[in-house]
């Protein structure tokens, strides 16, 4: 059962793409080809609402890279818990 659909849609779209699941690699993926014009994204997600869920990820080099370029790493170290080299492996 899908609860939530978010419709990316330019003006201009040539091509459709349909995704499944709003996580992180859905909405990474759905934000990366919002960036053409030409493609009309509709992402599909089975909870009717976007939370927490008290996972945990972490962010590594190119994944920083990839949030710079979509203008979000500023926001993202805004939330984070631990700035890279604060982890003392316990």
């Amino acid at each position: 059962m899908v609860s939530l659909v978010l419709y990316l849609t330019p003006a201009s779209a040539q091509f459709c793409s349909f995704l499944s699941g709003g996580g992180i690699g859905g909405l990474s993926f759905a934000l990366g080809l919002s960036r053409h014009k030409d493609i009309q994204i509709d992402l599909y997600e089975a909870s009717d609402r976007f939370k927490e869920i008290g996972a945990g990820i972490g962010i590594w080099g190119r994944g920083i890279t990839a949030l710079r370029r979509w203008g979000l790493e500023a926001k993202a170290r805004g939330i984070a818990t631990a700035e890279p080299g604060q982890y003392d492996g316990q």
